[in-house]
């Protein structure tokens, strides 16, 4: 039996304020705008992959490898999320990336010693290298994964990681082939790459390696996927003209996830860094704060999945304050025309000198006027949308200088 699992958007969006960004929406790309709001494309970033689906943010309380954790990814519009696959003692396909339970869920000992009905039994734990807290969330199915990303278009990279069992390896191909999900194999093993190359030539690859290397130490029909303080210019271009993708992943020793690189290990290879070294992918375990950081950095190539920022151009601030005289500040069209499926609009909030908001409710209906009282001072004006869909937000300010 198939069961979906729902992020609750309303707690994300609360708890993240003060941090990052609130959980967003189903898609990569917002609904098209209506009215006066017109909809303006970023540059486009490496593609992004959530590992095992991000490490809890921004509640701190969605384990890795949780459907939960994967339905925040899907949600953002990650490019794939990452995941690990072991196998029960009665043949059932599951998530898991330690052969163990013990440091995830709070069973213990290996996944093929549990049948899956034992499995399910178990709960995951949140934030499993800190303060370990028992939620509610359970082990997924990779059949459940596979739906998640049918039902998103979204790739999964499967990392099989029993591979010295070709039988089981077998049975996990063939899910994948009559899942009809984009999926990628993945692992760190050679002879696994190979193989699977052998048997299913079409089917994408990823190899996984934690030290740079040429070209022709690559796998045939696999694309590289490297250690970040390994990845240089040099080396992605030299894959590059070979025909190989390169995808970027950190880990808690080398660190770096994040747009500067502030890792401990050969600091500065961050997002920023491997963007400019034209890598094709980056695998992080902060997908809300990377989606932030697209939004936020001017400087990616064009390559990659296009995402979509709101401009509201019913926001047209009056040039100057005349004193005790009510000047239009927000016309009626930013009120009454939002953003395509929400009922939210543009809002406006003053501080400073001594000023007052008019709202008209009869007539121009939503038309925001303001009249400055006081004779000398600053009054900011601040114009405001805010969304459960992050990449929604905007905000523009406007001070102006009463003499």
């Amino acid at each position: 039996m198939k069961r979906k699992y729902v992020v609750s958007l309303g707690a994300a969006v609360a708890l993240a304020a003060a941090s990052l960004a609130p959980a967003v929406a189903a898609t990569a790309a917002p609904p098209a705008a209506v009215g006066s709001v017109k909809v303006s494309a970023l540059e486009k970033c490496p593609l992004m992959i959530a590992h095992r689906g991000g490490i809890p943010e921004p509640d701190k309380l969605t384990p890795e490898n949780s459907m939960a954790g994967f339905e925040r990814a899907a949600r953002i519009g990650v490019w794939a999320i990452e995941t690990d696959i072991w196998y029960t003692k009665d043949g059932q396909a599951v998530i898991m990336h330690d052969e163990t339970l013990d440091r995830s869920t709070n069973g213990s000992g290996k996944v093929s010693d549990y049948t899956l009905a034992e499995i399910e039994e178990l709960k995951l734990y949140a934030d499993p290298k800190g303060d370990r807290v028992l939620t509610d969330y359970r082990v997924p199915t990779f059949e459940e994964v596979l739906d998640l990303a049918v039902e998103f278009d979204m790739t999964v990279i499967a990392e099989y990681k029993d591979e010295d069992d070709e039988g089981l390896f077998d049975k996990f191909y063939t899910q994948i082939k009559n899942s009809g999900a984009k999926a990628m194999v993945s692992g760190f093993s050679k002879p696994l790459m190979v193989r699977t190359h052998k048997i299913a030539p079409q089917q994408e690859l990823m190899w996984f390696n934690t030290a740079a290397v040429e070209p022709n130490a690559v796998p045939e029909g696999a694309f590289g996927g490297f250690l970040n303080i390994t990845v240089t210019k040099e080396a992605v271009d030299k894959l590059t003209a070979a025909g190989i993708k390169t995808n970027v992943w950190y880990n808690t020793l080398s660190g770096g996830d994040d747009p500067d690189g502030a890792g401990p290990i050969l600091p500065g290879n961050g997002w920023n860094k491997m963007s400019t070294a034209g890598a094709t992918w980056i695998s992080t375990d902060y997908p809300i704060a990377y989606r932030k950081w697209e939004f936020d950095n001017a400087s990616c190539e064009s390559r990659g999945k296009s995402v979509q920022k709101p401009a509201y151009d019913c926001v047209a601030p009056p040039k100057s304050l005349p004193t005790k005289k009510r000047k239009v500040v927000l016309p009626s069209a930013c009120q009454t025309q939002p953003m395509a499926g929400t009922d939210k609009s543009v809002k406006v909030k003053v501080k400073g000198n001594k000023s007052k908001l008019y709202k008209r409710v009869n007539g121009d209906e939503g038309k925001v006027s303001l009249r400055a009282t006081g004779k000398k001072g600053k009054i900011t004006v601040t114009y405001h949308y805010k969304s459960s869909n992050f990449w929604q937000n905007y905000e523009r300010v406007k001070t102006y200088k009463i003499k």
